[in-house]
């Protein structure tokens, strides 16, 4: 194993300058990072829009409304028309 010599402006130290600063005091112990709670409110308010926002959309689309018919004749209805809808993905080359 090779010797290392530290050297501060020609000087031999025999220890590196080091402190240690911590979130809230300077111990080597690991502590709560102080923006933690800021961090966990910002994904609360983001799971709240995105939930929001996924609601606007759902109650966005078409509802099918059938009337004119009994309970009982729901087990052998049959939809006289049926819709289709295609998606076509396309790619732009740039």
């Amino acid at each position: 194993m090779e010797t290392i010599i530290s050297r501060c402006k020609e000087l031999t130290i025999d220890q590196i300058p080091f402190v240690m600063i911590g979130a809230e005091n300077n111990s080597i112990a690991a502590s709560k990072p102080p923006l933690l709670d800021l961090l966990n409110l910002n994904i609360a308010h983001w799971k709240l829009s995105v939930s929001y926002h996924y609601g606007l959309w759902l109650n966005g689309l078409p509802t099918p409304v059938f009337s004119g018919f009994s309970n009982q004749g729901l087990s052998s209805f049959t939809p006289l028309c049926s819709i289709s809808v295609t998606f076509r993905v396309t790619t732009v080359k740039s």
